[in-house]
């Protein structure tokens, strides 16, 4: 299933307009993705582990999302519309996690792919 929000959300990205940086600002200062060189070799553990409090703190979902922005992206995607609640839990828990969430909501609005169903509410 991750798999195929990595490509509707990887398609959607490359149709609609998206202000990378207004996601990247919400990552910690000095951070940045393990492979934003275009070198993409991901470890089948990246994929797959989830993430820990000092994960979330710094505003990752799991390691997968540390790897690069679109691989980032997709986690909060795929979070949103597979477990929406746990990701409340989270962004209640975590600024960071909170910050990007309402960054996420805010772009699938925009390109009316998301459709508020009660889930997902922006505090931004």
């Amino acid at each position: 299933m991750g798999m195929l929000y990595a490509l509707c959300v990887g398609q959607l990205l490359k149709r609609e307009p998206f202000e990378r940086f207004e996601w990247t600002a919400r990552n910690p200062p000095g951070f940045s993705y393990r492979y934003e060189d275009g070198e993409n070799p991901i470890r089948f553990g990246d994929m797959v582990r989830g993430g820990g409090a000092s994960l979330r703190e710094r505003g990752f979902l799991r390691s997968y999302g540390t790897t690069t922005f679109e691989h980032d992206f997709c986690s909060y995607v795929r979070t949103l519309f597979s477990q929406p609640e746990r990701l409340e839990v989270l962004a209640a828990r975590y600024p960071r996690v909170r910050r990007k969430r309402d960054v996420c909501v805010r772009y699938l609005r925009s390109t009316g792919y998301f459709r508020d169903r009660g889930k997902a509410k922006e505090t931004g």
